[in-house]
């Protein structure tokens, strides 16, 4: 009867070392992040990062790839107005129904229909940045009122210490 213990040992280590094989085979997340910025014709302006898995296999990051995206948004005088996150952890928090984020992961550049900020809410405190990149761009709050407008160049660049 001294098979058993050693066959349910021998089944212990191959289960282990199958475990092991698998966590050190395991594709590590490889996060990159960028940060961007606009400025309007009338001074007013806003700063953002977002982060994507840079292994996925597409070179247009949309708002459904995105791991991460933050939007901070300035009057003419550089104070800040809001800030917020739109996608954490690769799940949108919900402030944005019409979230739209367009990059290209080649060029890197945004480009397309591009919708930050907060969207769900109309009022003086709602804020977002609307429009097609490489177009035209809106800042806005509420539904009619665009505070500034302008170029669609919205500069990128990779974030210090990002890989």
């Amino acid at each position: 009867m001294e098979i058993v213990p050693k066959l349910k040992t021998l089944f212990t280590v191959v289960i282990a070392i199958a475990v092991l094989v698998g966590v050190i085979g395991a594709k590590p997340v490889e996060a990159v992040t960028f940060d961007f910025n606009w400025k309007g014709n009338a001074g007013y302006s806003a700063e953002g990062s977002f982060s994507y898995d840079e292994t996925q296999n597409t070179s247009t990051i949309t708002d459904e790839n995105l791991d991460f995206l933050r939007i901070s948004f300035f009057d003419a005088n550089h104070k800040l107005l809001k800030t917020y996150v739109n996608m954490e952890n690769g799940n949108e928090k919900g402030i944005n129904s019409y979230l739209e984020f367009n990059f290209n992961s080649t060029t890197k550049s945004l480009s397309g229909a591009f919708d930050v900020g907060q969207g769900n809410l109309t009022g003086e405190n709602d804020f977002y940045l609307k429009g097609v990149a490489n177009s035209n761009l809106e800042l806005r709050n509420l539904d009619t009122n665009v505070l500034d407008s302008g170029s669609a160049t919205i500069s990128v660049e990779k974030a210090e210490g990002s890989q």
